[in-house]
């Protein structure tokens, strides 16, 4: 419209627009394929062109400085993850997809963190200009600290898995789940009960990832097959409210290899469950996270 409201137009569905350098297209998200994708189309409405279909949800579009990319947020899989409300999901990242070429690049790898909200531009550090990518993220504790503002190097991203900071806590046996649709921390004292089953016909990959998990402390109540599930394609770690944090530090810095976590309030024997799937890696507990 009009800076003064006037000749409203309607140029199609989607939301959050936000106008390219050189002011010939509009970048924005839309529901038309039937998840949240990033869309581009002319000034004037015309051309519109999805970008993006990953199975998931990708919103809070930005344009590079000099036009060439667009980078945004994108959720966890809502395939596997059972939801198609885009404010539900688990975990977003920051992602950057050239607008000529189509590729794309992930650069942060949170897998409980909400990574939002991504603000591309130049920058003067002691006269040069350089460009960062600026977003909002719930990483550290959200009970104390909220969203913070972070900001990346566009050209490298973030190379490892990152965890909240709960190092102020004294009380290394607390867990918080960051709960991404109420906001809200939960914290327990109790150490997680865990089962670490084996999806695959790799033969003693679940007593090895359990030993393992035992050096370090956890209590595993349970190694064996699953019943359910054979054959995943990646692992998967289940976890009952109040333990998201630890399954996250279970996945992202305690395993190699690629997993998903998903919470599942309808486990009663355990509090976390580690279904083993993929191809078998060095799956020795290391000390990385130390």
């Amino acid at each position: 419209m009009d800076i003064s409201g006037a000749r409203v137009t309607d140029l199609g569905p989607g939301f959050d627009p936000k106008i390219s350098p050189n002011g010939a297209r509009i970048v924005y998200s839309s529901f038309k394929s039937g998840n949240y994708d990033i869309w581009v189309m002319d000034i004037d409405g015309r051309n519109p062109t999805q970008i993006t279909s990953y199975p998931g949800h990708e919103i809070d579009p930005c344009w590079s400085p000099d036009g060439k990319w667009i980078a945004y947020s994108k959720s966890a899989p809502y395939t596997a993850e059972g939801f198609s409300d885009y404010r539900n999901a688990d975990y977003w990242n920051m992602w950057i997809t050239n607008v000529q070429t189509g590729e794309n690049f992930q650069k942060t790898f949170s897998q409980i963190a909400r990574d939002l909200g991504p603000s591309w531009e130049y920058i003067s550090e002691e006269g040069i200009y350089k460009d960062y990518i600026y977003f909002h993220s719930d990483r550290d504790d959200f009970e104390a600290t909220g969203f913070d503002i972070y900001r990346i190097d566009p050209d490298m991203g973030i190379a490892e898995y990152d965890l909240p900071d709960i190092g102020y806590m004294k009380v290394p046996e607390m867990q918080f789940d960051i709960t991404s649709q109420r906001g809200e921390a939960q914290q327990t004292g109790a150490k997680p009960r865990i089962k670490v089953l084996n999806s695959t016909e790799i033969k003693g990959w679940a007593k090895e990832v359990a030993d393992g998990l035992r050096e370090r402390g956890y209590d595993i109540v349970e190694v064996g097959n699953t019943v359910e599930e054979k054959n995943l394609k990646n692992t998967k770690i289940y976890y009952r409210d109040g333990f998201r944090l630890e399954a996250g530090i279970i996945a992202l810095k305690k395993m190699t290899g690629t997993q998903y976590i998903y919470l599942n309030n309808d486990i009663s024997d355990a509090d976390i469950i580690i279904a083993l799937g993929g191809k078998r890696a060095s799956q020795k507990v290391t000390d990385s996270a130390k």
